[in-house]
């Protein structure tokens, strides 16, 4: 795991295989947590036509920071500089470059922000500076009561109607 550096790569070679095999479709991508962040980042933005994002943190320090600070509480905070350049010296990874927040404005199509309002790991906060870095045409949903990655299951129909609708709309 490489915090979406590597990853992000296998999110183009998808997209690629798609758009080789489907040349006149509409493709979108629905990227949830480390898969959004995936999405965003790299030296191109994803070859798709809509992009869902949910909870996907902002920038690498954020993400690491949040976790360390549930689990170590201030301590995590004053370590998050050491891990993040032991992390980066292992995987080979330039850290700089895993900002989703920064990538966001350079995705063209239509960008769904999906993210629980009671998340831990990506606060809302940062769900709303994705949303508000995104081009238009654009659109955010803080599902209230949800965390991380239970979107679906806190509201399944709800999340259903809203996405089928954003799906509908973007790609016919």
């Amino acid at each position: 795991m490489t915090l979406g550096d590597r990853e992000s790569d296998d999110a183009r070679v998808a997209a690629a295989w798609l758009r080789d095999r489907l040349p006149t479709e509409r493709i979108a991508a629905i990227g949830i947590s480390l898969g959004g962040a995936a999405a965003l980042i790299g030296a191109v933005p994803l070859d798709v036509d809509a992009l869902a994002i949910e909870s996907a943190f902002p920038d690498l320090f954020r993400t690491v920071r949040n976790r360390l600070r549930i689990f170590l509480g201030p301590l995590g905070e004053a370590l998050t500089p050491l891990l993040i350049a032991i992390g980066a010296e292992a995987t080979g990874t330039d850290v700089n470059k895993l900002s989703p927040v920064e990538a966001i404005g350079r995705f063209a199509g239509p960008v769904f922000v999906l993210s629980g309002a009671r998340d831990p790991w990506t606060p809302i906060e940062e769900a709303r500076e994705l949303y508000a870095r995104a081009k238009a045409p654009k659109r955010l949903w803080e599902v209230s009561g949800a965390r991380h990655q239970d979107l679906y299951l806190y509201a399944p129909q709800e999340y259903r109607r809203r996405m089928g609708a954003f799906l509908d709309e973007c790609l016919a």
